[in-house]
Formats: structure tokens, sequence, C-alpha cells
């Protein structure tokens, strides 16, 4: 009985796939339906669930395209499953060209975007410098001591004078900075200092 129903099967999918072969819609109806659920647990068991189901899709529009080459004594499920793996091969060696390609993009920009720093902060300290050497000659040294962090106590020791002068200078000297500098520069220059 069983063996009967074999033969039975195996000859009415050889009747199914003539049909289809032959570009019957409703032939490729059914072997979608037929084979679509088997291929999907396949092509699961490699792949993430929304791959797999463009894999599935894509084998059967293959299929569809190149209908006049299957040969109907073939094992339709291997031919199937190979179309699959083969996708899936495809689909393995696009993601890891993009990977590289992606890998080497970030890498020149993070190398331009490393020139480009480089070269801001080189300009911005020459426009800084220039517009710390226009202040006067207090305000200059007492921004040069802030610049090397100490604090406006310090400041007031070292030079003689009182921690109120240091804050005076100080508030003088940004004044111009952010005059002579433009906002963006001035507070670059903060952050920078």
């Amino acid at each position: 009985m069983f063996l009967q129903k074999q033969i039975f099967m195996v000859s009415d999918e050889c009747t199914l796939l003539k049909q289809f072969k032959s570009g019957e819609r409703e032939a490729f109806d059914r072997l979608f339906k037929m084979y679509a659920p088997q291929l999907g647990y396949f092509c699961l068991r490699l792949v993430r669930q929304e791959d797999a189901e463009e894999i599935v899709q894509e084998t059967f529009i293959k299929l569809w395209e190149t209908r006049d080459k299957i040969k109907v004594e073939l094992n339709f499920n291997t031919y199937i499953t190979t179309i699959a793996k083969n996708l899936i091969y495809d689909m393995f060696r696009k993601k890891l060209v993009e990977q590289r390609y992606y890998q080497k993009f970030q890498s020149l920009i993070q190398e331009q975007l490393a020139v480009e720093n480089e070269l801001f902060r080189k300009n911005l300290q020459e426009v800084m410098f220039d517009s710390i050497n226009k202040l006067s000659e207090q305000q200059r040294e007492v921004m040069m001591l802030k610049c090397k962090g100490f604090n406006n106590d310090e400041i007031a020791e070292l030079l003689g004078i009182s921690k109120r002068t240091v804050e005076a200078h100080l508030n003088k000297a940004y004044k111009k900075l952010r005059q002579d500098l433009g906002e963006v520069r001035y507070y670059s220059f903060l952050l920078f200092f």
C-alpha cells in the first residue's frame, strides 16, 4: 500500500512538473503550497526569518523563470533546495562584501575626520594665540596661567594681585576673545583650554 502511494505521488508530481514546465500558473501554485513550508524550514536553519522568507520567494521566482530547464525525472525537492542553498551562499557573499566595503568606508571617514580635526585644531590654536597676543599684558598673563590650569587664587598669588583683579582681567579677556574669535571659535577655545 505504501509503495503504491509513493508511486502515485511520484507520478502525480511528474504530471504537476510537466504542467508547471509548460507554464501553467495553477501548477506553480500547487508546487509552492507543497514545497514552500519545508523549504522555509530548511532556510530557517541557516538564516534569520526575514531572510528565509526572502530566499523562499526568490527560489520560486528563479524556479518560474527557469521552468523550461527543469528535468522532470530529477528529484524536485533536491532541485529547489539546491536553488535555495545557492541563493543563501550568494546572500552571505554579498553581505560579506558589503561588510568589507562598510569597514573600509568607516576607516576612510575616520582618517578624514582625524585629518580635518587636526587641521581645525591647529588653525584654532593659531587664531587663539593671535587673539591672546592682542590682549593687554596683564590680561594675557592671567589668561595664559588660566589656560595652564591654575585657579584664580593661585593666579592672584603668583602675580601678586587680588583675586578680584584676576577675575576682572579674565572677564575682560573673555569678552575680547569672544569678539575677536566669534561665537563658534570662542566656544571651541573654551573647550580647548
